[in-house]
């Protein structure tokens, strides 16, 4: 932990974020071999088991020390995967900077669906199929295929997923004080 500093900081940075995403990210970078699957999930483990320790409000260093001892027991790999996410820090963070920016750029694409797009219905009586496109105006003129459109569909759904069930919770809460 003493050589890690930067590393930690990077971690408090981030403490409330969901990072369990990052795996699916780890798809887009194997391809470039800049990191592995295990760097991840050390990643996610060691978030998941020092974060709570972040938190606390230690009074000694021997408060400190305790707890670390006690997470420790839990997890006697944890020092390698602390030295692995601390080797791996600007990598990791990249990562992070990158997943983030990608839910932004997902976010224009469906605004630009929604609002501007087009879709296409084709019959290909030949091969007894029917196709379906979407396009919208941009610079890259991209033009979407039913998976593609199925795939922006699947990552709309888990945007508003959580502001979904916030509204629930939020509706339940209001019933409760009734």
């Amino acid at each position: 932990l003493s050589s890690a500093e930067e590393f930690l900081s990077f971690l408090k940075k981030i403490a409330e974020h969901d990072i369990k995403n990052f795996i699916n990210g780890v798809d887009d970078y194997s391809d470039e071999k800049l990191i592995q699957e295990d760097t991840v999930s050390s990643f996610i483990q060691v978030k998941q088991f020092l974060f709570p320790l972040m938190n606390k409000n230690m009074e000694t260093i021997s408060d400190l020390l305790k707890q670390l001892l006690n997470v420790i027991k839990k997890n006697h790999t944890l020092g390698e995967k602390i030295a692995l996410c601390n080797s791996c820090n600007m990598t990791l963070q990249n990562m992070y900077n990158n997943i983030q920016n990608r839910g932004e750029v997902t976010k224009k694409k469906i605004k630009n669906a929604v609002l501007n797009g087009t879709f296409t219905f084709t019959c290909d009586q030949k091969e007894d199929k029917c196709l379906v496109s979407l396009q919208y105006p941009s610079k890259f003129n991209v033009k979407y295929n039913l998976n593609e459109i199925l795939d922006l569909r699947g990552r709309a759904l888990l945007i508003a997923k959580p502001k979904n069930s916030d509204m629930i919770n939020n509706k339940e809460a209001e019933m409760s004080k009734d």
